[in-house]
């Protein structure tokens, strides 16, 4: 699975597992949906289906052989 890193001062780093507690979420899981949210509301809408989805978040039907 891929992964990034990202640097925080000790300031921020506070901030961020403050908000993540108060959200009842451990910091690795809240960057991670802190990070999803903004890629989905800010995809260019080429990427996004008729209905506004990112198309990231549509599920591909199998393809069908012979």
């Amino acid at each position: 699975m891929p992964v990034i890193t990202v640097e925080f001062t000790d300031r921020e780093m506070a901030q961020v597992e403050a908000s993540a507690a108060s959200h009842g979420r451990t910091t690795s899981a809240y960057a991670h949906d802190v990070v999803m949210a903004d890629a989905r509301r800010t995809a260019l809408p080429e990427t996004r289906t008729p209905s506004g989805t990112p198309t990231s978040d549509v599920q591909k039907k199998p393809r069908r052989t012979g």
